[in-house]
Parts: structure tokens; C-alpha cells; sequence
């Protein structure tokens, strides 16, 4: 019995013993791991702990993209003078967050308040000008969300929207007609007299481009659409309304013009038609002593 019970006294201190072995070396190896050693396992880190991958800096995303495309748009840069140095009358379109509408334009119920409102000033000073941001189109919440869809802001001060049925609706607020002289108010008719706005617009920067929209991907093979004709705006050749065409010096292309009244004087304006048709007429420029020295013997495509 006594040799019995030695026997397993013996047995338990060396299974104690092994027990304590084999925890030691565990403890090792996870010291060892932790400090670069290689894993008896895989020497490839996990995934399951290391959390999302993170973006790079400076990484474009939707909302970068849309405010870069918006800064480099007519509607980031619109500050205005007139000729007697003032922008009162300007405002309401080129920088409709600081308008102050007269009595007359202001809805009835804000009537309700019996405020006053002071008469504006006839000027608005570039370093305050705010030209058109995306709470003008689009609501914004104090976070900096924008919501989907568009609405205008048709009074800023009173912080009042009014509801848009589509992007052409929208357009209109200030490029309709327009009581002004030397604006005219943009009338879509001919070929595209159902499109809507941003379905040849870019609605961020406003650029337009029959070629890349999608609508007429195979202009390039259609005769008179060549590298001579690069700096020939469709309007040009397209214009369906009998407007005149000239020579935009600030980027060097050829559209179509109208005559208007500035500030008491004539002047050639140049304004994209938005009156497009099939048919053309090479004759619009090259017209015997046209002032662009272009050859008037051509053929029609």
C-alpha cells in the first residue's frame, strides 16, 4: 500500500512538472511572436484585428470631386460691377446670398413680424460677395450634409425655400427672362426643346460637351467635325435662330453672338444658343470677305 501511494505521489509531481514545462514554452513563443519572431502557424500578419483599411490622404471622394468641379465654375466667380461701379441690381442673380429683396418681393406672412428692412446698399464689396454656394441649390444642415434633390433658396435672408420641379426650373431662378439690359434670358428650343438642364450640363460646372455627354459619342466621324473645327462651339454651326457668329477672344473659339444694349451702348455680346438643329450652313462663316480670312470655297458636308 505504501509503495502504491509513493508510486502516484511520483506520478503527480512529474505530470505537475510537465504541466509547467509546456506552459513555459507557450509563454515563450507568444513573447517571441509579439516581438517579431515568426509564428509556428503563418508568418502573415491577421486582418481580423487590424480594423478598416484607411483611406489615403488627400483620397477623392463624391462630395471632394462635386466642390472641385463647383470652384472651377461660373458660379464660383461671380462677382460684378456695373458701369457706375455699383452691384445692387447684379446681386439678385450673381450673388443672391446677400440680396435684400424690396418690400414688394417679400411674402406676405413674413409681414407678420413688423420688421423693418433697410434700404440696400449700392454696393457689395468683393471680400463679402458670397457668390453662388451649394445651400442655394441644395438644403444643408448644420453639419454640412447636403440632401438630395434640389430647391432654390429664394429668399437668403429669411432663410426661405421654394420647391423645383426639375433642374430646368431650377436653372430659370436667375437665367430666365430677366428685366436688364445686355441679359437675355436662355429659351431651349429646337432638337433638344425636352431636355432638361443637366442632361447636357454638368450641374457643378456648368460645362456642356455634345461630344462627351453621352448623346453624340460618334461626332468625330461625321464630316465638318475635324481638327480644323476644334475651336468651332456647336451653337456655331447648329444655331437655329438666325444669331450671328464671331470670334470669343477669351478662349479663342468661334459661337454664336448677339447685339444687345449695355449700359446705353450697342455692344456684340457673345451667347451660346440653346436653339439647336440638325441642318448647317457653312455659309454662316465662310462668307466671302469674312473677317477671319476663312475660305468661302467649301464644300457642304
Amino acid at each position: 500500500m505504501e509503495e502504491i501511494f509513493k508510486n502516484k505521489t511520483t506520478f503527480v509531481v512529474l505530470f505537475t512538472l510537465l504541466c509547467v514545462t509546456l506552459l513555459a514554452a507557450c509563454t515563450t513563443s507568444d513573447n517571441t511572436n509579439q516581438q517579431g519572431g515568426q509564428s509556428a502557424i503563418s508568418s502573415e500578419p491577421s486582418n481580423q484585428d487590424a480594423g478598416p483599411p484607411q483611406p489615403e490622404e488627400g483620397g477623392d471622394t463624391g462630395a471632394e470631386a462635386i466642390q472641385g468641379a463647383w470652384q472651377n465654375s461660373p458660379h464660383a466667380d461671380t462677382f460684378v460691377l456695373d458701369a457706375a461701379g455699383n452691384n445692387d441690381a447684379c446681386v439678385r442673380c450673381h450673388g443672391p446670398v446677400d440680396w435684400i429683396p424690396p418690400l414688394e418681393d417679400i411674402p406676405e406672412s413674413c409681414f407678420t413680424c413688423k420688421f423693418e428692412i433697410d434700404p440696400p446698399p449700392p454696393l457689395v464689396p468683393e471680400d463679402k460677395w458670397d457668390d453662388i454656394p451649394c445651400f442655394m441649390c441644395h438644403q444643408v444642415d448644420a453639419k454640412g450634409n447636403v440632401a438630395e434633390g434640389f430647391i432654390f433658396l429664394e429668399f437668403a435672408v429669411f432663410d426661405e425655400y421654394t420647391e423645383v420641379e426639375t433642374s430646368t426650373e431650377l436653372c430659370r431662378k436667375c437665367h430666365g427672362q430677366v428685366g436688364f439690359r445686355g441679359h437675355v434670358g436662355i429659351q431651349v428650343e429646337g432638337a433638344h426643346a425636352d431636355y432638361t438642364c443637366t442632361q447636357c450640363h454638368n450641374p457643378h460646372d456648368t460645362t456642356a460637351s455634345c461630344g462627351t455627354a453621352g448623346c453624340h459619342e460618334e461626332v468625330a466621324s461625321i464630316p465638318g467635325h475635324d481638327d480644323d473645327h476644334q475651336a468651332v462651339s456647336c451653337a456655331a454651326c447648329h444655331d437655329g435662330s438666325s444669331l450671328e457668329v464671331g470670334y470669343r477672344e477669351e478662349d479663342g473659339s468661334f459661337t454664336t453672338f448677339i447685339t444687345a444694349q449695355v449700359e446705353g451702348v450697342e455692344s456684340f455680346l457673345p451667347f451660346e444658343s440653346h436653339h439647336l438643329v440638325l441642318e448647317s450652313s457653312c455659309e454662316r462663316c465662310h462668307y466671302p470677305a469674312n473677317p477671319w480670312g476663312l475660305s468661302e470655297n467649301v464644300g457642304q458636308p
